[in-house]
């Protein structure tokens, strides 16, 4: 009987560490500083992700883990301000995907009002885009290293100018890949210290008047496209921001007891 009761107990908390543990929902944040969230049944935290070094320099002031999803948007936007990456002019750009394969609307609804709050407590005037995205949008993005929102961005944009590549645009925000798309020519690179070299459409114009022949920049992926406000990946009007080095590192609530 003894031997019993302590099978049941083993096997509770078992059970209840993964639930605890299992991925219910992923979060992503884009402002430039691009991190994802990932939520367990709980609404708990229980990994963070900086696609980028600006993301990794948010997520080494605040420690998200275990914590409620609401408490660490409100540390990563108070965080994101005070390092000066909130614009009144910027743009900042949430994505849901949950693991279920729906869409919750209420969280969606939830989420816009919590970031609207927020930005305006501290009193910026910084537009949110706020959007669920499904499993073949998010996979297809990490893939590229790039936030959802900042990858169907990239998308829209190949739709217009096909020489732009995901590379030369991941470190430009969302909201300067769709001042480009509404209306200017190809993305400007980054050189090595930071400096923007040459609009990549000109560099391939000049190659093509030298060899007598055009470059053809990388495509897209099909993304299959985010619910409700979302178009169809190609063509779509696109609201977001962020970027990323390849190099971040995903931490967990497990190498944290």
């Amino acid at each position: 009987m003894a031997l019993a009761s302590l099978g049941l107990a083993v096997f509770a908390v078992v059970f209840s560490y993964n639930v605890y543990y299992s991925e219910s929902v992923f979060l992503d944040l884009d402002v430039n500083p691009s991190i994802e969230l990932t939520l367990n049944p709980f609404d708990r935290v229980i990994g963070v992700y900086a696609y980028n070094e600006d993301g990794q320099s948010v997520l080494d002031e605040v420690d998200l883990l275990n914590r409620p999803y609401e408490d660490a948007l409100a540390e990563l936007v108070g965080v994101m301000d005070k390092l000066g990456y909130l614009e009144d002019s910027g743009l900042f750009t949430l994505t849901m995907q949950a693991n279920d394969g729906e869409a919750d609307a209420e969280r969606l609804d939830a989420l816009r009002a919590l970031i609207g709050s927020l930005l305006q407590a501290g009193g910026r005037s910084t537009e949110q885009e706020v959007f669920s995205v499904d499993a073949a949008t998010k996979l297809h993005a990490h893939g590229e290293n790039l936030t959802p929102a900042k990858y169907l961005a990239i998308l829209a944009l190949q739709e217009i100018d096909p020489t732009v590549t995901f590379d030369n645009c991941r470190n430009h925000s969302i909201a300067e890949i769709e001042q480009q798309a509404h209306g200017q020519h190809g993305v400007e690179e980054h050189d090595e210290e930071g400096v923007l070299a040459e609009e990549a459409h000109d560099v391939e114009a000049q190659d093509a008047g030298t060899h007598g022949e055009g470059g053809q920049g990388e495509g897209g992926h099909d993304a299959g496209g985010r619910d409700e406000e979302v178009h169809e990946a190609g063509g779509m009007d696109m609201p977001m921001r962020g970027g990323h080095d390849g190099h971040g590192e995903r931490e967990n609530a497990h190498a944290h007891g």
